[in-house]
């Protein structure tokens, strides 16, 4: 049995409103609109008949624009088969992490000591930096639970996660042993650094390592952006910045699922 389910983060306010908001001289980090809602399956909900003896196909589709959604089944172990709509080695995953425009396709299995409502939490990632950021500053404010219905008329839990640990879906295998696209040649890392121009306007930088040594920002008023061909430097017009830069992160290697697969570059 096959069963699709849909996220989208919900926004109460219209589109231009989010963005006029955005776009103003004192949004110095480019802090984008958080969502402040989700809603799953047009909102009518996520519960299922739950059989006994019956596997069925759940297919996760995040609509989301920004934030991604975690996923765990309560007493029950997902098996990955499909990422991104490419076939992969099964997989058990206890939780996942489905990220904006992401797809799954996981398998669950109602056995033989199953015999009660399930539950199954489906919770919005708005952090920062969900895996290393300080646990005080970590929320999860906008959760939905869904139910694995074996006992209608039978008691409805909430199911409770105390740490998310998704699985990595960069460790998926291809179902058909296509090798990845490696060993890596070049790693390529992006540096943003912030600052303000001559205008007192708030820009961003972007640093490309090691290709071409540019730099380039966008700034907030729908000014011309500028360019520069050193290392580390500001865009012209640009004040040095203050801040120091964030530190680098390499570039992980994907390993190639299938023909419609995304991976990194080698």
């Amino acid at each position: 049995m096959r069963t699709a389910r849909s996220y989208q983060a919900r926004y109460h306010s219209q589109s231009i409103d989010l963005v006029r908001a955005m776009l103003v001289t004192s949004n110095e980090r480019f802090a984008p609109p958080f969502p402040d809602g989700l809603i799953v399956n047009e909102g009518r909900g996520a519960n299922y008949s739950f059989v006994k003896g019956k596997t069925y196909r759940f297919r996760f589709i995040s609509f989301a624009a920004f934030a991604s959604v975690m996923v765990h089944f309560d007493s029950h172990t997902m098996q990955v088969i499909m990422n991104d709509a490419s076939y992969v080695q099964k997989k058990q995953a206890y939780q996942i992490r489905v990220s904006p425009a992401q797809r799954y396709d996981v398998l669950i299995s109602a056995i033989d000591r199953d015999r009660r409502n399930y539950p199954f939490l489906m919770s919005l990632d708005q952090n920062r930096d969900w895996k290393n950021d300080p646990p005080a500053q970590v929320k999860w404010p906008f959760n939905v639970t869904g139910q694995l219905v074996m006992v209608p008329n039978g008691t409805f839990t909430q199911d409770v996660v105390a740490k998310w640990s998704p699985v990595e879906d960069s460790h998926f295998a291809p179902l058909n042993n296509e090798p990845a696209l490696e060993p890596v040649s070049k790693t390529i890392v992006l540096n943003f650094e912030f600052c303000r121009d001559v205008n007192n306007l708030p820009r961003w930088v972007s640093s490309l390592w090691p290709l071409g040594l540019s730099a380039f920002s966008v700034p907030l008023t729908g000014l011309p952006a500028h360019a520069s061909t050193t290392r580390r430097t500001s865009p012209k017009g640009c004040r040095p910045c203050t801040r120091p830069p964030p530190r680098a992160r390499p570039t992980p290697t994907r390993r190639s699922t299938g023909p419609s697969s995304r991976t990194s570059s080698s």
